[in-house]
């Protein structure tokens, strides 16, 4: 009888552990088939990383598949992309021929350190360098310097291009970005321009300077400055923008808008002054007044304007009278609203968490993680400046793509996320 129990309790383990097994087991994408059309076939290394990606289409003469693309990849042991390899299939040479190679590079911490860009040179019938860039961080993480090089065909070797040298104060924040041109004559790197910014103990930058450097002078000489100031609640009430004159040898002012905001964080007045060189001061240019009607909240006004979180009555636009020196009425606008009583509700919609912008600050790419965007993997998305304009737009996100912010000028923004409930702002900064 001890023996049967015994049989039993081997058989009841060994079923058990065939279930964890089963359980365990992991399964892979090897292909995907559209017969008489396409085909898609795919490898992976040990740790599940796609290091294969090949693209096959239909030839109806030949009735089978024929080659068309072929993409490779190489990870290194903590799963970062070192290699990325495109190919082409060339009919006339039966083989695959290059077209585009990337090489990147990682630290121990996971910092991207190189990024390099190759081309197939048909006629050397090898890979030729187009650029790259070198990257170099401190112990915090921060960036320090980033290193442009280009590819010299005469001397088949990388050159330098442009250098980018940063540093930081104990809270993290950049306080310095001096920027230096590759010099073929001198053979070294030369001074171009540098940006200098301050913050205050809140860590709101209050003033961004930037200088270029004068080869005659052999010094930095003013390029343009920006002022913010903030209230208590960290709201920007100014932003006052200026250049530098090199005949008086000081700085000539460009614009300045100051802001007004109620208790609730909505901003009420906007108002922008531009620089008279003739009476030397800020001269007024325009007034926006927004009037709100806070007797409803939040969740119950329904509007398209995502940044009016409450009823938005009116706004009365001001213009400069020069006759009377004073502000006159150009135009106002009225919102109108009716009650909205829905019946029902079709489907689930997604509620908004948060989101992660990544890296922030950034000088060229950016990516959006939406994972506490809880059911969001797409989503609208826009970026505006810090007056409120719209920049860029881009409909339809998916998550973690890249966008690039290259063209988009130095300064901070706002980045939001449009869903069926609502929408979602993070602060954005650009700086190179």
């Amino acid at each position: 009888m001890k023996r049967i129990i015994y049989i039993l309790i081997l058989i009841t383990a060994f079923t058990f552990n065939l279930e964890l097994r089963a359980s365990d087991k992991k399964i892979k994408l090897d292909s995907i088939v559209t017969p008489n059309q396409s085909k898609s076939e795919y490898a992976y290394d040990n740790n599940g990383n796609r290091i294969l990606y090949a693209y096959y289409y239909w030839d109806k003469s030949l009735k089978d598949w024929v080659q068309s693309t072929k993409f490779e990849y190489a990870f290194d042991d903590n799963g970062n992309r070192i290699l990325y390899v495109s190919y082409d299939w060339d009919n006339t040479l039966k083989d695959w021929v290059g077209e585009r190679k990337y090489e990147y590079a990682f630290d121990d911490d996971g910092n991207q350190i190189l990024d390099a860009y190759y081309r197939w040179d048909n006629t050397l019938k090898d890979w030729v360098g187009e650029r790259k860039y070198e990257y170099a961080f401190d112990d915090d993480g921060n960036q320090i310097h980033r290193i442009i090089y280009r590819w010299d065909k005469i001397l088949n070797n990388w050159v330098g291009d442009s250098k980018s040298e940063y540093a930081y104060d104990d809270n993290g924040n950049q306080i310095l970005e001096a920027r230096y041109l590759w010099d073929k004559i001198l053979k070294d790197w030369v001074q171009s321009s540098k940006s200098e910014t301050t913050y205050d103990v809140k860590g709101n930058r209050i003033l961004n300077v930037r200088y270029s450097w004068d080869k005659i002078l052999k010094d930095w000489v003013g390029y343009n400055k920006l002022e913010y100031a903030y209230d208590d609640n960290g709201n920007q009430i100014l932003f006052a923008s200026y250049k530098w004159d090199n005949t008086l040898k000081n700085w000539e002012g460009k614009e300045k808008y100051e802001f007004a905001r109620d208790d609730k964080g909505n901003q009420i007045l906007n108002t922008r002054y531009y620089w008279n060189k003739t009476l030397n001061n800020w001269v007024g240019d325009y007034i926006n007044e927004t009037y709100f009607d806070f007797s409803y909240d939040t969740l119950s006004v329904i509007n398209p304007l995502d940044y009016r979180k409450y009823k938005f009555i009116h706004q009365i636009n001001y213009k400069w009278d020069f006759t009377n020196n004073d502000w006159v009425i150009r135009d106002t606008t009225k919102y109108y609203y009716s009650d909205f009583n829905p019946t029902s509700i079709e489907k689930e919609v997604a509620t908004i968490h948060n989101f992660l912008i990544f890296p922030n600050p950034s000088s060229d790419k950016i990516s959006v993680d939406l994972g506490e965007v809880i059911g969001v993997g797409v989503a609208d998305m826009s970026i505006y400046d810090i007056l409120g304009n719209e920049i860029m737009t881009i409909p339809n996100y998916t998550n973690k793509t890249e966008i690039d912010v290259n063209n988009i000028p130095i300064g901070s923004y706002t980045i939001q996320i449009q869903t069926p409930t609502g929408s979602i702002s993070q602060r954005l900064l650009v700086n190179r």
